[in-house]
């Protein structure tokens, strides 16, 4: 069914199996998501939280670990400022990983790129980049 034809909860299930068919053919080491916060409290908060509820359902009956990541500790640990800007974000990204990651992306395409490169090396620094941690397969 076309997704704007779906209702939310079916919406919810398909992401959840988008999901678990990621875990079980890509078979990362542990997903890291970005929590949604109260910053945007509205109707889209109920519904972020909702899908990210149903995802980290699919993935823990995957036995895949799961971190939630909140937005400020991202910005701070990924950038050393905790109330960094989309601007602020993708110029880290660069400077870690190239220019060119961002190459024939538009505007709101490298914001959620940024930020998904954000929560995903602050959840890896934060759970396997001490000593005496286990390393990611």
């Amino acid at each position: 069914e076309p997704p704007h034809l779906m209702s939310e909860e079916q919406t919810y299930h398909s992401i959840a199996m988008w999901a678990a068919r990621f875990a079980i053919t890509a078979l990362p080491a542990f997903v890291a998501i970005e929590q949604p916060t109260a910053a945007h409290a509205n109707a889209s908060l109920i519904s972020s939280a909702g899908c990210v509820g149903a995802v980290r359902m699919k993935l823990y009956e995957n036995q895949l670990p799961t971190f939630l990541i909140q937005p400020t500790h991202m910005k701070k640990a990924f950038t050393g400022n905790a109330r960094a800007q989309k601007p602020e974000i993708i110029k880290e990204c660069k400077e870690r990983f190239g220019k060119n990651i961002f190459v024939h992306l538009t505007k709101d395409q490298r914001e959620a790129r940024a930020d998904a490169i954000g929560v995903a090396v602050t959840a890896f620094l934060d759970h396997w980049a001490l000593p005496g941690k286990e390393r990611p397969r």
